[in-house]
């Protein structure tokens, strides 16, 4: 009889303590990389486990998994993609009746939970900079976070590659529905999701499938399933354009492809910052990349000098170096690059000749600050345009 009290109290959604083992601590020092995403899992599905009543966990749920981005570029990574696969091999061995899928439109209607997380290099201690993982688990029923942890990765040197559709975007992609990813990805247990990315879910869905069929190079479906989203409200957003240039492009459809560029560049501009991919070698105002990247910086210029005339808009051309070097020579080296820009940009449109600035930002405002000059922190090597008052130029 005090086994079966014992049993049925226990069936009450509200937990009393002594009536599960509580979880085990959070490990909250650098590990290597897949003893700390395994960590983050552990720490993040006891938190789940523990806010389910018995009767439910008897149950299998689906958890659907947005995609973990880089924070600092919003880009797929290969580490970020290993991520996830780590976390989603831990859970299913921990927690044997949950299931998982990454986020598409045949599963967004069935899932239970929503998983999205982030990872960037932040300071650790002592100055030191290394990953840092975070993830959040969101109820789909109350749009609540209940469920949030971070890990430290030991080894700074991962594989940061962006996934082929973010590797060959024109811009980086960091617009509102990114910025509510990461918000929703750092939101501590019991507050709400971002409300404009929770709602846009069922698009971001779509938006996945159409990387993934990119990232397999099929190129017909992911310009179908761009376009699909391009013709929903919550689907105008970057990445959506973005993939319609890319696809495009890659179908040898020119005149379509630099009309999405067009519109790509109208939405970078509502956002004030235009974070276009004109990268540049080391040491050098050459561009870098291949010749068919380079080839594609001319629709970039062309649609961007169009843009910048018929917006009538001031605009600083901000050049940027990488942390290796003096701070005075890097100066200078960052004003070239964006001096050469604005140039072509007035061979194309010579009347934003007094509606543009160039300023040489050095590494004073670099996103990765390793210093490598290696394909890690080319993204320190750019030049990027910011709307500004005509006053400030």
């Amino acid at each position: 009889m005090h086994r079966l009290i014992r049993f049925l109290v226990c069936l009450v959604p509200i937990f009393i303590a002594g009536c599960a083992a509580p979880p085990p601590a959070k490990v909250d020092v650098p590990l290597d990389f897949d003893a700390s995403v395994k960590a983050l899992a552990s720490d993040l599905f006891n938190q789940v486990a523990a806010n389910r009543g018995v009767i439910e966990s008897m149950k299998g749920a689906l958890f659907v998994i947005d995609p973990f981005i880089d924070s600092d570029t919003g880009e797929v990574t290969e580490t970020s993609r290993r991520v996830q696969a780590l976390i989603e091999d831990e859970a299913r061995q921990k927690f044997p009746k949950f299931e998982f899928k990454t986020l598409t439109g045949d599963n967004i209607a069935q899932a239970a939970y929503l998983i999205s997380g982030v990872m960037r290099l932040e300071s650790y201690k002592a100055g030191a900079r290394l990953p840092r993982i975070v993830s959040s688990v969101v109820a789909m029923k109350t749009g609540l976070v209940i469920a949030h942890s971070d890990a430290w990765v030991a080894n700074p040197k991962l594989d940061y590659a962006p996934t082929p559709l973010y590797r060959e975007s024109p811009m980086y992609l960091k617009d509102k529905r990114v910025e509510g990813l990461i918000a929703t990805a750092k939101a501590a247990a019991g507050t709400a999701a971002d409300k404009d990315y929770f709602n846009s879910l069922s698009t971001a869905a779509l938006l996945n499938e159409g990387s993934s069929a990119y990232d397999k190079s099929d190129y017909e479906l992911a310009l179908g399933l761009f376009a699909k989203a391009a013709a929903r409200p919550d689907g105008q957003v970057m990445k959506t354009y973005s993939g319609m240039y890319q696809s495009f492009f890659r179908l040898g459809r020119a005149k379509d492809a630099e009309d999405a560029f067009g519109k790509l560049a109208e939405l970078a501009m509502q956002t004030g910052n235009i974070s276009v991919k004109f990268l540049f070698a080391v040491d050098n105002v050459e561009f870098f990349g291949q010749a068919e990247q380079r080839q594609q910086y001319q629709i970039w210029l062309r649609q961007l000098a169009r843009q910048f005339a018929l917006a009538k808009s001031c605009v600083q051309i901000l050049g940027h170096s990488s942390k290796s070097g003096g701070e005075a020579y890097n100066e200078r080296l960052s004003l070239l690059r964006a001096q050469r820009v604005q140039k072509l940009m007035q061979a194309e449109q010579p009347a934003i000749a007094q509606t543009t600035r160039a300023v040489g930002r050095g590494f004073k405002d670099n996103i990765i600050g390793s210093g490598s000059d290696d394909d890690r922190d080319a993204i320190d090597r750019r030049v990027e345009f910011k709307l500004v008052s005509c006053s400030a130029l």
